[in-house]
């Protein structure tokens, strides 16, 4: 009989406090009419603990929303697929490039409210425009001739480095040949790498033998470093020419 009253007490408390939310980070609430279109900038600062974001669009019953994110690391398209009233979008962080997030009204109106556990949405979405189109196809049209095609390692890079991922990151210029060796303008010859599918590594020859690993998205790299005596790092580079 004891257990039956706790169980009606644990109840009634849900009902009043309501189940506690996974998604602890959330923008205010919005009211999107037809066609509306909303935008938020949200930055990813160096260090970051997190390797993805997820992004979760509450959205009311009268209304369909989609919820699409733009990475600016490489200036990829990320869009729910879900149909129901609710949208869910993962996109890769990369510390210091934002996302832009997009809330555009399919059809209807109604309140909704995006949340995700890994980012701050600072000053919230700002309502940008009405559009008959979703934002990837109206800003994409806009931007094509800056997105990033897929080519070859071969050529210089730019490379941004940051020894243990403190925010204080240095710039160098690599330049990948195609007989697996790279190096810059003053030496012809550092090390050797390698790719495999969309993974990269290469190594310097001369102490302390930095391993730079990493993944390769077009014109874009990104990845981690470290040394045999115990330094460890991040970088992002991409390619110049």
């Amino acid at each position: 009989m004891k257990t039956h009253f706790n169980i009606a007490i644990l109840l009634f408390l849900i009902g009043i406090m309501g189940l506690p939310s996974a998604t602890s980070n959330c923008a205010d609430e919005y009211t999107g009419t037809y066609h509306s279109l909303y935008k938020a900038d949200i930055s990813h600062p160096c260090p970051n603990p997190y390797t993805y974001a997820e992004y979760n669009l509450y959205g009311g019953a009268n209304a369909d929303f989609d919820l699409y994110v733009l990475d600016t690391w490489n200036n990829t398209w990320y869009k729910s697929t879900t149909t129901d009233y609710n949208e869910y979008v993962k996109v890769p962080i990369h510390c210091g490039y934002s996302h832009q997030a997009y809330v555009w009204t399919y059809s209807g109106s109604g309140t909704w409210r995006v949340c995700s556990p890994q980012v701050s949405f600072g000053e919230g979405f700002s309502r940008i425009a009405d559009s008959d189109s979703a934002p990837d196809i109206t800003i994409t049209t806009s931007t094509i001739s800056h997105q990033p095609s897929a080519g070859g390692i071969e050529g210089r890079w730019k490379l941004t480095f940051d020894w243990d991922c403190d925010g204080s990151s240095n710039d160098d210029e690599l330049i990948f040949y195609d007989d697996g060796t790279f190096g810059d303008d003053t030496t012809l010859r550092e090390g050797e790498w390698t790719k495999n599918g969309q993974s990269i590594r290469w190594e310097h020859d001369e102490d302390p033998n930095a391993l730079y690993r990493g993944s390769i998205f077009g014109l874009y790299m990104s990845g981690t470093m470290s040394t045999g005596d115990g330094q460890h790092g991040c970088w992002t580079a991409r390619k110049e020419d």
